[in-house]
């Protein structure tokens, strides 16, 4: 039996919560988001809102939601593909710690143990995002180096943006208040293989050659579960190429 299976857990019903607090998240999106849609506060762009709220950046939330898979067996394969996490996470499935992120920039592929996966109930995905403050701060306090981080205390920001891979301006910035958000900004979903690969990422560079020719790369990331050899094909126009991938 071959299958390829892709769930899209952004459609999923989802909260978040800090231990007081128990709201509904819609993903993707992001704290104070969820925060002002339930009422908890007001408008952070609305005067020294950005100073006021300042506790939300430097406490833990944590998103779940729960999830089913078909009937899989033992060779199956899963991953979680999560294209954006902003910023410091530590992703559990049914209570089972799974994998640990520290960068806002890339998309994280984390493989889910099959022993971690009910294939009759329901599973409970959680993510919970610690503080970025207090983890570029812990990073800087860790350095044995003092580094300049830009910090200008007439923005009522953070220190230490450059410890850690997030959006600088979150820490504040001559335009823009300091939030250091966090979140799960972008689409996240559940594949599972059997006896089959998946493309999960696909980036052309072209390179001018002259005025008559140009040559493409193609640079791929690919999954796969029970497959020991198989073919890649490319078509770009009229020209074709292949590529065997073991």
């Amino acid at each position: 039996m071959t299958k390829v299976s892709l769930v899209d857990l952004t459609l999923n019903e989802w909260s978040v919560g800090n231990g007081s607090i128990h709201i509904p998240a819609t993903i993707p999106g992001e704290i104070h988001m969820h925060l002002l849609n339930a009422g908890i506060i007001n408008d952070p762009y609305y005067r020294d809102n950005y100073v006021k709220y300042r506790w939300i950046a430097k406490d833990e939330w944590t998103y779940e939601c729960t999830f089913a898979v078909d009937e899989h067996g033992q060779n199956s394969s899963f991953y979680l593909l999560a294209d954006g996490l902003d910023t410091v996470a530590t992703i559990k499935v049914n209570g089972n710690i799974i994998g640990n992120v520290d960068n806002q920039f890339r998309q994280h592929i984390i493989a889910v143990p099959f022993h971690s996966i009910h294939p009759s109930a329901d599973n409970l995905l959680q993510i919970t995002f610690h503080s970025a403050i207090r983890y570029a701060e812990e990073k800087a306090r860790e350095y044995p180096y003092v580094v300049p981080d830009g910090f200008a205390p007439e923005q009522h920001g953070e220190r230490n943006r450059n410890f850690i891979r997030k959006e600088q301006c979150s820490f504040s910035w001559d335009w823009g208040p300091c939030f250091a958000t966090c979140g799960i900004y972008k689409p996240i979903r559940l594949l599972a293989l059997v006896n089959a690969v998946h493309i999960v990422e696909c980036s052309p560079v072209v390179y001018d050659q002259d005025d008559h020719y140009f040559l493409v790369k193609v640079h791929t990331k690919l999954l796969a579960n029970g497959v020991q050899k198989s073919t890649l094909s490319i078509s770009v126009g009229q020209k074709n190429a292949s590529l065997d991938v073991e």
